[in-house]
């Protein structure tokens, strides 16, 4: 069964045994585990262990290949290195490789992984006048698409693209907003 097919429920708890079970192949402190913080495109984890935190993306099945994946590490590194913006580096796994791969009972394929270093950071606060905090999102949005646009990507090169089809075509890459939990069909009509 594809994971598409598994309630989300029960989805969310084949990826927390999968990402449990897969700190071992980098070199975490003893006793570290992980805590599912957000699902999104991927499912991301906050790992810790006394004195230690990182964060471990799992991906979502079929979303992204390995190369894509390489080319998204690539340009986060440019950008950090580059000064454009702050970036988290990611931590090698025990065959030295940045990309991992697992699978646990219940999932029907492996699933590519990636340890990120820990970021402090805060979510912005809904009760609060957020008119600064989306200025500075559209200035670090700014930095970025300028980055892009000088930045010699590595060959061959391989992302997904935001355009009409990928967005509101019949199979849209990242997901049919039409099914999102909290649109109703006055909401869809209105979108």
């Amino acid at each position: 069964m594809a994971s598409a097919d598994i309630p989300m429920e029960e989805l969310l708890r084949y990826l927390e045994v999968l990402a449990n079970e897969s700190l071992s192949l980098w070199d975490v402190p003893e006793g570290a585990s992980a805590r599912l913080i957000n699902v999104s495109e991927n499912a991301t984890y906050l790992v810790e262990a006394p004195g230690w935190k990182s964060i471990l993306r799992v991906h979502r099945e079929d979303y992204h290949t390995e190369r894509a994946i390489q080319c998204e590490l690539a340009w986060s590194t440019a950008l950090r290195e580059d000064g454009a913006i702050l970036t988290p580096g990611y931590y090698l796994g025990r065959d030295g490789k940045a990309i991992q791969s697992g699978i646990a009972d219940g999932l029907s394929r492996r699933r590519f992984m990636v340890m990120f270093e820990f970021v402090e950071g805060t979510q912005p606060d809904e009760t609060h006048d957020l008119v600064k905090a989306f200025e500075d999102l559209g200035e670090i949005a700014a930095r970025t698409h300028l980055h892009s646009i000088g930045w010699t990507r590595p060959e061959p090169f391989e992302r997904l693209t935001w355009g009409l089809e990928a967005v509101f075509g019949p199979q849209p890459t990242w997901g049919n907003w039409r099914d999102a939990p909290k649109v109703t069909p006055e909401i869809r009509d209105i979108l």
